[in-house]
């Protein structure tokens, strides 16, 4: 029953996610692609790009569209489930889903199967910080791997399994 389960959750999510389509795809540098598709936007780096230390353990893969498109799918699923995630952190996120930017990278887990890490962003802030600061060099959102200490609910990252459509490692940042 639950091989059942899975196997349909798969199959329309593969369904829905072909007939959705990037709004954009443009190539940002050598390593990322900039998306636009319904109801978010994002980075996605390419397996060769280094994003320090986070990812040396697991060989890595270049996340496509298609790919990009089932992730969001299920993650919207997750993010939508109120008996799953149920505090202010949780409802703040669901209530404002599409004001973050999303980073993408993938990876293939011990057992073989594509997974992306999508680490997310609060679209006002970063873009705050991207403004040009006097002898600052100012680094994009689309060229490196933002790694944000606190924040709360503005910054929060999640794994999701393409192969099996489990979400995991779901982490809100906390305030400091």
């Amino acid at each position: 029953m639950k091989l059942y389960l899975i196997s349909t959750c798969l199959l329309l999510i593969c369904f829905t996610s072909h007939t959705q389509k990037l709004k954009v795809e443009k190539r940002v540098t050598d390593y990322s692609v900039y998306v636009i598709g319904d109801g978010f936007e994002g980075v996605i780096f390419d397996g060769t790009f280094k994003s320090g230390s986070k990812f040396n353990n697991f060989t890595r893969f270049t996340p496509k569209g298609k790919d990009v498109l089932s992730a969001e799918n299920i993650l919207k699923n997750f993010i939508y489930d109120k008996k799953k995630l149920n505090n202010s952190d949780d409802q703040f996120i669901r209530n404002n889903l599409q004001k973050y930017l999303r980073q993408y990278t993938g990876y293939i887990n011990e057992k073989g199967e594509k997974v992306i890490h999508i680490n997310a962003l609060w679209k006002e802030s970063v873009l705050y910080f991207e403004q040009p600061i006097a002898g600052y060099k100012t680094i994009k959102w689309t060229e490196a791997y933002s790694y944000v200490n606190d924040g709360g609910h503005h910054y929060w990252q999640v794994k999701v399994n393409l192969s099996t459509g489990e979400v995991f490692n779901y982490w809100v940042n906390g305030i400091g």
